[in-house]
């Protein structure tokens, strides 16, 4: 067993990484428990700014996304929130166990509070106007865990209660914080605000920090070599290469991306199951990857969407 397999730890998400220990070979969960989808505003601008400095431009956006995500990840870590999915100026968040609706908005909260201040201090390695706004919904949430094994297996989070989180995150502006109709009804109303529209239901606007009693229940880790090859192999082939080949020096550089949308999951669900499903995400993903494979791209990340 290579040694490198224990760097892909603190790459995999404590969901991945409890999954494979747990039940392996499964490739379909549902999970109940509390999303946050918060997305920054304001790193596009400068992220254009920053390229015309070349090099130097480089290492100042790669020093404040540390700075920023280490900032707003603190809080969450520190309430038990799991970082399920990284996509680029944005991040989902899981809770689970006791109050996770509750731990969540307080989450959400200090999230918010932290860029505040961070931005408020001038405290980034450069100056940027950089804002949150963020959406959270509870519910029961489907997850898969699919892929052809010569690539990798890739973590797909899908289904209605998805759908609903991203709904909820596209209706809320920068600088808000907006409930899902089922995360506000589990609330104590004084910490809520006013009502916002989300698809025929009624999010509400999180006004101050709500005080959960219930601590957060961290799992042990399993740190056998078996499982941090397990976890290793969820990564994509060029990312796993990256990880194992050293830390390298931010830079700005022409590329081509492509993004790969699939609709469907929701509906698919409901009238076939979670099986048939699954059979059917299994198969789009590991087309994709072998695609990716043929033509020497690399499989980066995949994200959430509505259906």
């Amino acid at each position: 067993m290579s040694d490198d397999s224990a760097l892909a730890e603190p790459f995999a998400s404590r969901l991945v990484a409890q999954w494979l220990a747990e039940s392996p070979d499964a490739r379909h969960r549902r999970i109940p428990g509390t999303m946050i989808f918060a997305d920054i505003s304001g790193f596009t601008a400068l992220t254009e700014r920053l390229a015309r400095r070349g090099t130097l431009g480089a290492e100042l956006m790669s020093d404040t996304l540390d700075v920023t995500f280490a900032t707003l990840l603190a809080p969450a870590f520190d309430d038990g929130a799991d970082l399920v999915k990284w996509g680029g100026d944005a991040v989902l968040l899981l809770l689970r166990g006791p109050e996770h609706a509750a731990r969540a908005a307080r989450v959400a909260h200090r999230m918010r509070a932290s860029l505040r201040a961070l931005v408020g201090a001038r405290a980034l390695p450069v100056s940027a106007t950089l804002r949150l706004s963020i959406g959270v919904h509870s519910g029961t949430f489907d997850a898969f865990l699919v892929g052809d094994p010569v690539s990798h297996r890739e973590l797909i989070v899908a289904g209605p209660d998805v759908s609903r989180l991203a709904l909820v995150e596209q209706v809320c502006t920068a600088g808000q914080i907006l409930l899902s109709a089922d995360t506000a009804a589990v609330l104590a109303p004084r910490v809520l605000g006013r009502s916002i529209e989300v698809a025929g239901s009624q999010g509400r606007l999180l006004r101050s920090c709500p005080q959960p009693q219930s601590q957060p229940q961290s799992a042990v880790p399993d740190t056998s070599a078996d499982h941090h090859a397990s976890i290793m192999h969820t990564l994509p082939p060029g990312i796993r290469a990256h990880i194992i080949g050293g830390s390298a020096q931010p830079e700005h550089r022409p590329i081509a991306v492509a993004f790969v949308q699939f609709t469907g999951t929701d509906r698919l669900l409901a009238a076939r199951g979670a099986r048939a499903a699954t059979d059917a995400v299994d198969e789009l993903v590991a087309a994709v990857q072998q695609a990716c494979l043929r033509h020497g791209v690399t499989f980066f990340e995949s994200d959430i969407a509505v259906d």
